[in-house]
């Protein structure tokens, strides 16, 4: 994959050095084309010569054609720039530094969310931060939502997994989206739509100004009258256009935000128009965008609309149409017809991308690593083979299979052998079977369940609580939720329970937590140093699972295997770790 990917970066890099020097020429005709119109025109209005005038507008249209051309290079240079940066960003997730600078949905962090924080679902090192390809405001809500499980998505499974999946294997469509709702992201934001005509008065206007321009030139150039008469229609054409300006500004100034808009959006969103899809879910978006009643048609209209605007930021062509055709007034007056035709598009616009966004991102994962279709049971169990972490590379990662059907599960083990990462794993990938997404694991099955976490535990200075009061609220938040008869079983996932006190308070802690946690429709996982608590005892009276990573030894080396293997531990290695770092020397 990553061999395409470098491929159609360095074929981008090959157009943008073609169209720079494209765009280098066009900028000289442009030039040229428009200086020639002065003149031309200057030459015919002062001699009144129709020859000279009718060159002027020829070099005039011409002009109008390289402007637009320049345009349009402008436009491909920054694409492929954009392009390319996509490209980097899954270069970089492949490579592993896909960390560094990309977007991390800081802005969406809770405090209060211990779950996202726990096992990075969101915030800086987060699965938010290696999947994401959202950059409208509305997708990044909507994929922050889904992947803290704020929003329950959990009905709709299925149906978003064949999403996912369909949209997994079309990367050039994932890259092409990306590339353009990246590039456009500053335009993703609200419009004020207004849908109150214009007063009467304008419409009369707007039929005057181009008579009176009509009728003026007749009189010059058939009846050979004095030429003043068209500066004189001119300046009248000025005063009728621009007096009411400040009601035609109600209805012209937002119609530039909108034709940027309007050609943002449609170039986005014309991409599914161009992909036959086959899941319900992208084939629905599809239909809401190209079908019958689709809003492709109305986008295109307000686009040519936002063309026409632009015209306008060139003072001496908005001074002539003004002047000549009443032109502010005919651009009120198109823009509010497709305000009041049309209510409502762009609202639908953003809510169809951030729905791709959203969905493509869960996509990006399924592309990249490999996952499997999840299943979701109602016996209170989690099986799994060949399950792994999605945040560590693929180089590195090591796959583990169990199958986790008690009440109490024990992991003990060694420093750093693997057993946080492995409640991690287990934890994260619980979270993209309930959004939809693909698993990474060779099988995995999961019964629907409320999930809990007590692992980075801190303490809090400013409100007097120690760490061990900390998590003590964290076990507390469990046992409530237990406590309560919910229907949905509680999943606790419990990280070096009670480490923030001694020994002697932990054993007796841990237990009395267990054992009242196990009392309800609960599955408890917890890591823990503490050999005594391998022989811990549900509320019924039924012994914990144990399991165990450990370490081995070579050339005076610690190394792990990072597999979970079946028991308790029987070594340590804190001493080891003590002599690699140089504290102990013997």
């Amino acid at each position: 994959m990553k061999d395409r990917i470098i491929e159609l970066k360095n074929t981008a890099e090959t157009r943008i050095k073609d169209e720079n020097s494209r765009y280098s020429m066009i900028s000289f005709l442009r030039l040229i084309s428009f200086l020639s119109a002065v003149v031309l025109f200057f030459l015919g209005f002062s001699k009144t010569n129709l020859i000279f005038i009718l060159g002027g507008a020829a070099a005039f249209i011409i002009f109008i054609v390289f402007v637009k051309l320049h345009s349009e290079i402008s436009k491909r240079i920054k694409h492929d720039e954009v392009y390319i940066s996509v490209l980097d960003r899954y270069i970089a997730r492949i490579d592993g530094n896909w960390n560094n600078g990309s977007d991390s949905g800081m802005d969406f962090v809770i405090p209060e969310d211990t779950l996202s924080y726990d096992i990075d679902l969101i915030g800086k090192g987060s699965l938010f931060q290696y999947i994401s390809i959202a950059h409208s405001k509305e997708g990044r809500r909507k994929l922050a939502d889904i992947i803290t499980l704020k929003k329950n998505v959990l009905q709709d499974r299925n149906d978003r997994f064949e999403a996912i999946s369909e949209l997994a294997e079309k990367d050039d469509f994932r890259y092409e989206f990306e590339t353009l709702s990246s590039k456009s992201e500053d335009n993703f934001k609200d419009v004020v739509e207004l849908d109150k005509k214009l007063p009467g008065a304008l419409y009369v206007l707007m039929a005057v100004v181009p008579i009176m321009t009509v009728l003026s030139l007749i009189y010059v150039f058939v009846f050979g009258a004095n030429p003043a008469f068209i500066l004189l229609s001119f300046i009248l054409g000025l005063m009728f256009t621009w007096l009411p300006k400040a009601t035609l500004d109600n209805y012209i100034l937002p119609v530039s935000s909108y034709g940027n808009v309007a050609e943002d959006y449609y170039e986005v969103l014309g991409e599914l128009e161009k992909v036959d899809f086959k899941s319900k879910i992208m084939m629905d978006l599809k239909d809401r965008v190209t079908g019958d009643k689709g809003i492709l048609e109305a986008i295109r209209s307000m686009q040519r609309i936002g063309d026409l605007a632009n015209i306008s930021f060139n003072p001496i062509i908005h001074m002539l149409l003004a002047g000549f055709f009443g032109w502010d007034i005919y651009l009120a007056h198109i823009a509010q017809k497709w305000m009041t035709k049309h209510k409502g598009v762009f609202d639908e616009c953003r809510g169809i991308i951030a729905d791709i966004e959203e969905l493509g991102s869960f996509a990006v994962l399924m592309s990249l690593r490999d996952t499997c279709e999840p299943s979701v049971t109602d016996e209170i169990k989690i099986e799994f083979e060949d399950l792994y972490h999605p945040l560590i590379p693929a180089d590195r990662v090591v796959s583990n299979s169990a199958k986790l059907d008690n009440k109490i599960t024990i992991i003990t083990g060694s420093n750093m052998s693997g057993k946080t990462t492995f409640l991690r794993a287990v934890a994260v990938n619980t979270v993209l079977c309930y959004v939809g997404c693909g698993v990474c694991a060779k099988s995995f099955s999961v019964p629907v369940m409320k999930l809990f976490t007590s692992m980075r535990v801190m303490d809090d200075i400013a409100g007097g609580i120690s760490t061990f009061y900390a998590e003590i609220l964290r076990i507390k938040s469990m046992a409530d939720y237990v406590e309560s008869d919910a229907e949905i079983p509680a999943l606790c996932l419990v990280d070096e329970i009670f480490k923030g006190t001694n020994s002697a308070d932990r054993i007796v802690g841990a237990e009395e937590a267990v054992k009242k946690l196990s009392a309800g429709n609960c599955m408890v996982m917890l890591t823990t140093h503490d050999f005594e608590l391998c022989d811990i005892e549900a509320a019924d009276g039924k012994k914990a699972d144990n399991y165990h990573f450990e370490e081995y030894y070579e050339d005076d080396t610690v190394k792990f295997d990072y597999r979970i293997k079946d028991g308790r531990c029987k070594t340590r290695n804190a001493l080891a770790l003590l002599k690699m770092a140089g504290i102990v020397k013997n």
